[in-house]
């Protein structure tokens, strides 16, 4: 299937620019275009480099589908554009499903020693081991990403079986599931509502009893406190702003797993967490990325 992508491309000066830009991308968004493409043609200052980026050529690109009606707002996009004083053109572009494109480069991962992820369409294989099928759909996490792959060995390494464990930041559920896989209680909470939908999703075709919760740690129900032990993946400057809340939910001598934070920043999360009495006792590093384990006084 193709999809027709007229495009604008306004040749003048910044006059032009001032002048048309906004009208043009109103007419397409009044003709039925679901996304545009703008670039206002100024100079801009990139942070990586020392000098100024040169100004581009200010366009806006907007794209339609194939359709009975395109002849006829192709006619009436040509008359509203005329006036405009750029190129007009139209091209058919290869539509592409990106919601499913990138299946073709998940395949069966075992990123620690027991836990294998293994998408939703492919046979396990290892069939008597401890397996995680997976759709992640659009939310984050198929065990492929060092972050997550450090997560899942630090769970190996922590839980126990029958534990209580909290996944913060659950994306897919695939740590949620990974815990519960080692024989642990768990419970996932993410304040996305696609990560929700998903982890929902994955849970129920395992038909596992893990509670997924919409919000940050502060929604999690009080009963759920006083746990063996927290996953979080999330980024430094969160786990910065949140360190205090997620090991609040631990019991004394249980664990608080922690992953998503550069290398560089390590340094600056881990003087928090020595000053709060927290005590690392494993860490691991994996393609400029950290991932820790701590006990909770």
């Amino acid at each position: 299937m193709t999809a027709h992508c007229p495009s604008a491309a306004l040749q003048g000066g910044a006059d032009v620019q001032a002048a048309w830009l906004d009208d043009v991308s109103a007419c397409f968004y009044a003709l039925g275009a679901p996304g545009l493409e703008y670039e206002d043609g100024m100079v801009a200052r990139a942070d990586w480099v020392d000098e100024d980026l040169p100004p581009g050529r200010p366009f806006v690109r907007a794209y339609f589908p194939v359709g009975p009606d395109w002849e006829s707002r192709h006619r009436r996009l040509t008359a509203a554009l005329a006036c405009a004083g750029g190129e007009w053109a139209v091209e058919p572009v290869q539509e592409t499903d990106w919601a499913h494109a990138w299946q073709k480069f998940f395949h069966a991962v075992r990123p620690g020693r027991r836990v294998w992820v293994v998408p939703a369409w492919e046979a396990p294989p290892d069939p008597e081991g401890l397996i995680v099928r997976l759709d992640p759909g659009m939310a984050f996490g198929t065990g492929t990403h060092a972050t997550t792959a450090l997560m899942i060995a630090l769970l190996e390494e922590s839980v126990e079986p029958g534990q209580r464990w909290l996944d913060v930041g659950t994306g897919s559920g695939i740590l949620a599931l990974a815990a519960w896989r080692l024989g642990a209680h768990v419970g996932a909470v993410d304040i996305d509502p696609v990560a929700v939908d998903a982890a929902r999703r994955n849970v129920a075709a395992h038909e596992a009893p893990i509670a997924v919760w919409q919000g940050t740690v502060r929604d999690v129900p009080a009963s759920e406190w006083a746990l063996d032990g927290v996953a979080a993946n999330l980024t430094a400057d969160i786990l910065l702003g949140e360190w205090r809340g997620l090991a609040d939910r631990v019991r004394p001598g249980g664990r608080l797993l922690l992953s998503g934070i550069i290398e560089e920043r390590w340094p600056q999360v881990l003087a928090p967490l020595g000053g709060g009495g927290l005590v690392p006792t494993a860490v691991r590093r994996q393609d400029g990325w950290v991932a820790a384990a701590l006990t909770v006084p």
